[in-house]
């Protein structure tokens, strides 16, 4: 086993957003971070907790995150999962938590979110949105969810 035993498995293209996220959560709390084309099957099975992060592309989780779910053993894991997104909209995570649960004994221990510079689409014409994050305050936010939700499951 490693020393913190969370690993974060991130997939962030396009502006860095996900990764400025989690590059702060190895940072303070010395996760372990992996690009998901780097992972393998002996990778996931050596970690308790798994972080899937990721921005949402087209109104979902990448192809990449997905396979992840669909492909690796979940069983007996804690899972939480961090997104960045084009909008306020809370539910992107929706179809993915149900796929998680559907393994025996995952522990969903919850997500967060939080806007992301954008340039998708009709965006692009306006030099995108949303220039200045994630912010500071998205870290902090990002670190009191962590505190809240999920450091009490993994000492």
């Amino acid at each position: 086993m490693n020393k913190t035993n969370v690993l974060i498995i991130y997939y962030s293209t396009h502006h860095g957003n996900t990764l400025k996220l989690c590059q702060n959560l190895k940072d303070k709390y010395n996760f372990d971070l992996m690009d998901v084309k780097d992972v393998t099957h002996d990778i996931i099975r050596q970690y308790q907790t798994i972080c899937l992060a990721s921005g949402i592309y087209a109104f979902s989780f990448p192809k990449e995150i997905k396979d992840i779910v669909t492909n690796e053993n979940f069983n007996d894991k804690k899972v939480f999962i961090i997104y960045t997104c084009a909008t306020n909209y809370h539910h992107y995570d929706k179809s993915l938590i149900k796929q998680l649960l559907s393994f025996d004994n995952v522990n969903y221990l919850g997500t967060f979110s939080c806007l992301g510079f954008t340039t998708y689409g009709p965006l692009n014409l306006f030099k995108g949105i949303h220039k200045q994050r994630p912010n500071n305050d998205d870290i902090l936010n990002l670190f009191k969810f962590i505190e809240d939700k999920i450091i009490s499951h993994i000492i």
